[in-house]
């Protein structure tokens, strides 16, 4: 088994290579899905500077906020950087995870723009795209997240509990690997503490995958061998890491 890791060279020779100049780039801010990995604050400074560089549009994706190991403020780090930066960029913002807003769907879409007199123009595009997809977006939804937001008392509660997921789906991590090393030690298990968030990217293959499925009844995305780590615990954790060791120990 192999574990992916960032090459910041291959990652830069894409933004200067491959992209042209004013061309939209989609950044996670923290926490990618489905790899974990997270850009060091040094890293997102070459970044920023290519960004600007380029005249690059990054349109930031924070669907798991809160989930990495410093929190929410550790998390918006990219964005504060290219704010500071005077860098214009969107960032769309997801709840659906952080708040267990599955079903809603809740987020919004902001700007970060330089020129006052570009942000009429801007919504009324934004209008254009929102109006025929929807009328009103999700109303129950957006109420929970204002009562969380808005409420000091509540958002220092939601603060808690978001520090309360990292350091249970840590203490996953940590469990899985130790399990793992000794139930399949011929194999390289360190990206489970490695990457970070609510998945560990395993690089399993997709017919491993679906024999998890079939043979152990444990249900990952075959298609990318993405574990669902909040799916994982105390009761479940040892079968699952079992599961595991039989599924690789079979091709290795």
């Amino acid at each position: 088994m192999t574990h992916m890791k960032l090459t910041l060279k291959s990652f830069v020779t894409f933004l200067n290579l491959r992209l042209k100049k004013k061309n939209v780039i989609i950044l996670h801010a923290s926490v990618h899905n489905p790899t974990g990995m997270n850009l060091s604050k040094e890293q997102w400074k070459i970044v920023r500077d290519i960004v600007r560089e380029r005249a690059l549009f990054p349109f930031f994706d924070l669907a798991y906020h809160g989930f990495g190991d410093g929190g929410l403020n550790e998390d918006s780090f990219p964005l504060r950087l290219f704010k500071s930066s005077n860098i214009e960029f969107f960032v769309s913002q997801s709840f659906g995870k952080n708040l267990g807003l599955y079903g809603e769907r809740i987020g919004f879409l902001s700007g970060s723009i330089n020129d006052e007199n570009s942000i009429p123009k801007i919504y009324s595009q934004m209008i254009n795209v929102s109006r025929p997809m929807y009328s009103n977006p999700a109303r129950y939804g957006a109420a929970i997240l204002a009562k969380v937001l808005l409420d000091p008392s509540n958002f220092t509660s939601w603060v808690q509990e978001l520090k309360e997921v990292r350091e249970r789906l840590r203490l996953i991590r940590k469990q899985m690997k130790n399990n793992l090393d000794k139930l399949a030690p011929q194999l390289n298990w360190s990206g489970i503490t490695q990457q970070t968030g609510m998945f560990y990217f395993s690089n399993l293959e997709k017919k491993q995958g679906l024999q998890l499925k079939e043979d152990f009844h444990v249900y990952i995305l075959p298609s990318s061998g993405r574990i669902n780590l909040g799916g994982i615990n105390s009761n479940n954790i040892d079968y699952v890491c079992q599961s595991l060791a039989k599924i690789v120990s079979i091709k290795s």
